[in-house]
Parts: structure tokens; sequence; C-alpha cells
């Protein structure tokens, strides 16, 4: 029916295009016609009795768009195959990622049963885009035809295209079904040898039966012994938490000790920098700064020289900390 559409617009367009080229055109503008082509301002017209494509419905006869010639209803035509030729790489490409799912599917040892399922109504849905597609180039294909545009040997490279498209498919099902076929092959052998696997554990786990009897009531047993354990580590928790109280006291004493003797030697070095008189008949005061580590005292004394052969003097230090420490001298000095 395509074919006989084809010829007779072929037929009528080439008898009308010498008196189409030949008639005077006038200036239309800018004008969008079906195929997507624009004509362009300072194009002419065409005679008003040809008919027209991209205008009206199919079966109408109106006056031929202006602008217009063959090689503008051929491209028209190619625009429209290679749409549905890039239609059907998109199918192609689908059905190349549905296969690479199901081939995971298979990998991952999911259930055959579901899978299949959804192969099928994926295939199916599938079928429905591409027959919606065939369908859509078709219609677009009769508005062409119902234009007056030459598509004899376009349809022939879509319809070349989709048998190819159709025998990629067939191809891809059938390697499906023969993965699916080999699936369900290595599944029947390994739930045989689960079967055996199944039966000699239940023979390990009879056979263990009294076993385990004498392990709970051995457990019995060390459930009353831990519980005598229980009791005495609780009590020896306590003893060592006392023990631990008079440790902790005792570091405490010890670091009040340490830092008692740090306060004497640093009251001690201060003591030791007192001077004592040296002119007879004089009596002198004296301070001096001494320390330990980290620890100061000052110290403050006095002193009297009698003659050349006796002297006394006296001092008393305290540590800077809490000035409560206290320690004191008293001496007396014989020369000769």
């Amino acid at each position: 029916m395509k074919l006989t559409k084809i010829a007779a617009v072929l037929i009528t367009t080439i008898s009308l295009s010498n008196t189409a080229f030949s008639a005077d055109k006038p200036n239309l503008g800018d004008i969008t016609w079906g195929g997507g082509m624009e004509v362009q301002p300072g194009d002419t017209g065409w005679p008003s009795d040809l008919p027209t494509w991209g205008a009206g419905g199919a079966g109408e006869d109106k006056p031929l768009d202006p602008g217009h010639s063959i090689g503008d209803a051929i491209n028209a035509v190619s625009d429209v195959a290679y749409k549905a030729y890039d239609q059907a790489q998109i199918n192609k490409e689908n059905i190349a990622e549905t296969n690479g799912r199901i081939d995971d599917a298979i990998r991952s040892g999911q259930t055959i049963v579901d899978r299949q399922d959804a192969i099928n109504k994926k295939q199916a849905e599938e079928n429905v885009a591409i027959a919606n597609n065939i369908k859509d180039t078709n219609d677009r294909i009769d508005d062409v035809i119902r234009s007056g545009e030459t598509i004899v040997d376009r349809q022939d490279a879509i319809n070349k295209k989709q048998a190819d498209e159709n025998v990629a498919i067939a191809n891809n099902i059938k390697d499906t079904n023969s993965k699916l076929e080999d699936t369900n092959s290595k599944l029947d052998s390994s739930l045989e040898e689960q079967k055996k696997v199944n039966y000699l554990v239940g023979n390990a786990l009879a056979s263990n039966e009294s076993y385990w009897q004498q392990q709970w009531a051995t457990n019995e047993n060390y459930a009353a012994s831990i519980n005598k354990n229980t009791s005495d580590i609780a009590k020896n928790r306590q003893d060592i938490n006392k023990l631990n109280s008079r440790v902790d006291r005792l570091d405490q004493k010890v670091d009040d000790l340490n830092d008692t003797m740090k306060r004497g030697f640093a009251s001690q070095a201060a003591l030791n920098g007192l001077f004592q008189p040296y002119g007879v008949g004089k009596l002198n005061a004296t301070m001096a700064l001494g320390g330990y580590e980290s620890k100061t005292a000052i110290a403050a004394g006095t002193g009297y020289r009698f003659d050349e052969n006796t002297a006394v003097k006296a001092g008393i230090a305290t540590n800077t900390d809490d000035f409560k420490g206290v320690t004191y001298n008293v001496g007396v000095n014989f020369e000769w």
C-alpha cells in the first residue's frame, strides 16, 4: 500500500515540478513547514493549483507551500529516517543493558523464576517500545507520503535496519534462554549436593545429642562454682577498695612529707646565708633568701661581737608557701 502511495506521489511530483519551477514566486518571508525546514526571506511561491505537503491533513489538496523543492522533501525524509534509526539504536542499547542485568542476576544466584518474570516483563516493555517506535515511524512516513515526498529509498533502509534489529533481538533472547537453561541445570545439581550435606549433618547432630547432655550437666556444676567465685571476687573487691583508700592516704602523707622536707631544706639554706658580726662592739642585722628545688624560704638574724675572741648570733627562717614552718638557730663563736 505504501509503495503504491509512494509511486503515485512520485509521478505527481515529477509531472508538476516543471510548472512549479517556471512560475514567478512572491516574497513570503519566514515560514516553517512540517519537516522542520524554513523558507528564508527572498524565496518565491509555487503555483496555487499544485498539491501541498505539511500544510493540511491527510488527503487534503491545498496550494503547495512556498519555497519548497524536491531536495527539501528528500532532506525531510532523511530526517525522519535518521530519527527512526537513532531510536532503533536506543532500543538496541536498552536490550544490551537488559542482557547485562540478566547476566548479573545469573551470577549472583538469584531465584530463576523471579528473574525470568522480570526478563519477560522487560522484554514485553521493550517490544511495546519498539512497536510504538515503528508505529511512530510509519505515521511520520505516511505524513511525508501525503505531503508528496519521495521516500522509497529511505523506507527500504528503515525496513532493512528494523529487520536487522529484530534478528539481533531474537539472537539475544535465544542466548538469554540458553544461559537460563544452563543456570537451572547447575541449580538442580547444587540442590542434590545440598540434600546429601543435610543428610550427613542430621546424622552428626543425632550422634552429638548425648555429648551435649553431658556437657549441660558439666555446665551446671561450673555455674555453681562460678557463683561461689563471684561472691569471693566481690569480697576481694571490697578489700581491695579499702586498701586503695589506705594507699591513697599514704600517698598524700608522703607528698606532704616531701613538701615539708623541701621547705626545711630551703629554710636551712636561708639560715646559712646569714652573716655573723665582725667588728668588736658591733651589733649587726642580716637577712637571706634560700631555696631547694621549687621551694623557697627567707631568714633574718642578728649578732654581736664582744671582743676579738668572742661573738654570738641568732637567726630565724620560714618558707614562702604558707609561712607556717619555722626554723631557727643560736650560735656562739670563740676564737683564739
